[in-house]
């Protein structure tokens, strides 16, 4: 997906306004009043246009960031603790039994060798 400058994302909104919120002629627009950049399609301003209009902003979003849920102490000592109670028991079932995914088990067990 291409991204464009903010200055270019607020010319976007401005032209849109030009034309009533009408993306097909806006991106028409824009490409007349602007040769030389690139051209965006109908869909990049409907899509800048549900944006500002629920966030009033022509910013990105930042992407959201998962917590790591191997960095959770609390995870680990119960992933750890289930194998020093039980050394025969396998991912699966410690899986099961906490609810934290069998890819989060491995790399506890992993890092805690």
């Amino acid at each position: 997906m291409k991204t464009y400058s903010k200055e270019h994302r607020i010319d976007m909104i401005f032209i849109l306004g030009e034309c009533d919120q009408n993306c097909l002629l806006a991106s028409q627009v824009y490409a007349q009043k602007f040769p030389e950049r690139s051209h965006p399609n109908k869909a990049v301003f409907e899509r800048l246009l549900r944006q500002f209009k629920d966030t009033g902003s022509v910013n990105y979003k930042k992407p959201l960031k998962q917590k790591s849920v191997t960095g959770n102490e609390e995870n680990e000592f119960e992933v750890v603790g289930s194998v020093v109670d039980n050394p025969n028991i396998s991912q699966r079932e410690i899986s099961h039994n906490t609810n934290i995914s069998l890819t989060s088990i491995c790399r506890i067990l992993k890092k805690h060798k």
